[in-house]
Order: structure tokens, then C-alpha cells, then sequence
């Protein structure tokens, strides 16, 4: 017996989830023991940054190569040089391959054009716990359409960074939290691209009980105002400035509250508010909204 083969099962599976997606594929080949112990993957990673790894087409065939049987824990997908045309359906054949793995944490970071769309089976997946979409600065990567199916209804915690919505066929993002019937945690971070979005300007979900907001860009408003349907939400952190309105505030279980706030004059933060501006900032709702808090509150 080799010295491999007499190691204990967690330190091979440790071993193993160094190896690529198509290194992997071919491991299962060598014997039924590796294949079993490869039936659930712990993570599949590519990172465009990384120094040692193989191509992102090599990749793509990798994942397509596993075993039916395989279980995927986590996949992550950073693309942020750009992605090429020829390559979307290539990518979302992969994905599909992916969240028919049983998938528990997604994470795609990637830089498309505006010809490329999420296969409509990411909001229809069963399994995803977590799940991040994230973009760089420049990229067009929008949700402009979900199904009408759209479902995931194990999902508890989403991340959306630099991607837009849409709202060709309703408001996208709303019928995203919709789907989600057990989400716990909503984090919009470091998005520009939140103030381009088409969308209803309504966050609504009955399960939500974290919520994260992160604007990069307060030099401009965008937004005139926000309904916070959240009656289960116990924390609320956002940096941005102050809309002109939030028509709807139902916080009604916060508990902890931190708010970095700016207010603005005719819609525009410049840093400033001067004696005799006119300032289109109204967080009268928003403050009636926070009176259950009362040790967690720190607004800056």
C-alpha cells in the first residue's frame, strides 16, 4: 500500500481540495475509495489573481467533469479582467453543472458586458445558503429578469456588490427578496451602482433580521426615497445620505442601529450644508422608525 492511501480519511480530503476542478475529476478515476471521499467537494475556487492555477477554460471543463454523485460546499467564480462573449454560455453551463451539485455557498465576482444574464436557475436553487454577486466599477453585470418561479427558499444570507437590477419585467430586486423565505442577512456593500438600479426602491422581506448598507458613492443621491419593510430587522448599518423621504419605515424589532448619514441639498452631497440651502434630506419616518431603539443607537 502506498503512503497516501494509508492516510486517514479527513487528510486526504484535506489534501485533495488543493487540486483543481479538472485535477479533481481525474482523481475520481484512480480507485472507488477517492471517489467516495471526493463525493462531497468542500470548495472549487478560481481567482483570476492567483499566481498558480490553471487556465479559466480548463476550469469551466473541470467542473463540468465531476461526477454526477459529487457535492459542492462551496463555488467561487472572480473573473475581474473581463470576461469574453464567447465564453458566457460556457460560464453558465458551468453554473448549472454547479447548482445541480447541490451547491451551498455561490459566489460570483465577475466583469461581463451587457449581453450576458445569470442562467435563470440560480433563483430557482434549493440548496444555496449564501450567495454573493459582486462586479468591479466599469462592469455592466445586471439582474434585469428573474423567472417567474424564482425561489430560494434556502437562502439566508445574500451579498450584492457593484451589480445592478432592472425592472423589464417588475422591479428585479424585490422579486429577489421575495423569493428568499428564509433570509436573514442583506448586505449591499460598496455599490455605486445601487443609485443606477431601475427598481421600486423597496426593501421588503418579512425574515430579514440584518441589513447592511454601504454606499461608495455619496456625492450624488439618485434616490428620492426608500421603503424599509422590515418588521423582524434587530440591525441596521448604513452609510449613505439622508433620501427625501422614506414613505414606509416598519422596524419595529431593531435593536441596534448604526447610521452614518448626510444630508443633502437639492439631491447633492458636496460635503457641506451652508445657512441658507434647502435641504432635500427628510429623515422624519426613518427616525420615528428607530424609537425602539434605544442602547444600540449611534447615528454619525
Amino acid at each position: 500500500m502506498d503512503r497516501i492511501s494509508s492516510l486517514p480519511n479527513q487528510i486526504i480530503c484535506h489534501i485533495v481540495s488543493f487540486l483543481s476542478a479538472k485535477e479533481a475529476a481525474f482523481i475520481t478515476v484512480l480507485s472507488k475509495r477517492f471517489l467516495n471521499l471526493y463525493s462531497i467537494i468542500s470548495n472549487l475556487v478560481f481567482d483570476e489573481s492567483a499566481t498558480i492555477q490553471g487556465s479559466f477554460t480548463d476550469f469551466l471543463n473541470g467542473v463540468l467533469a465531476l461526477p454526477a454523485s459529487s457535492r459542492i460546499r462551496k463555488f467561487s467564480l472572480k473573473c475581474c479582467n473581463g470576461i469574453e462573449l464567447a465564453q458566457y454560455d460556457h460560464v453558465n453551463r458551468c453554473l448549472c453543472a454547479v447548482l445541480k451539485h447541490g451547491v451551498l455557498d455561490l459566489e460570483l465576482y465577475m466583469h461581463v458586458g451587457n449581453r450576458y444574464s445569470l442562467p435563470f436557475e440560480v433563483f430557482t436553487c434549493k440548496t444555496i445558503f449564501k450567495l454573493k454577486l459582486g462586479s468591479v466599477y466599469g462592469s455592466r453585470f445586471a439582474v434585469v429578469v428573474l423567472p417567474e418561479n424564482a425561489s430560494l427558499p434556502a437562502l439566508e444570507t445574500l451579498i450584492i456588490d457593484s451589480v445592478r437590477f432592472r425592472d423589464r419585467c417588475g422591479c428585479a430586486f424585490e422579486k429577489l427578496l421575495s423569493a428568499c423565505h428564509v433570509l436573514k442577512e442583506l448586505i449591499i456593500e460598496e455599490s455605486m451602482e445601487w443609485k443606477r438600479w431601475k427598481w421600486s426602491r423597496n426593501i421588503s422581506n418579512p425574515t430579514l433580521q440584518r441589513l447592511t448598507i454601504h454606499c461608495g458613492d455619496i456625492l450624488e443621491s439618485g434616490l428620492t426615497g426608500i421603503t424599509l419593510n422590515t418588521p423582524s430587522l434587530t440591525y441596521f448599518k448604513c452609510y449613505d445620505v439622508v433620501q427625501d423621504e422614506y414613505p414606509v419605515v416598519n422596524l419595529d424589532s431593531l435593536v441596534e442601529a448604526e447610521l452614518y448619514f448626510m444630508l443633502t441639498v437639492d439631491h447633492t452631497h458636496d460635503g457641506y450644508v451652508r445657512e441658507d440651502d434647502v435641504i432635500s434630506s427628510n429623515p422624519t419616518n426613518l427616525i420615528k422608525g428607530l424609537r425602539n431603539v434605544h442602547n444600540g443607537l449611534n447615528i454619525f
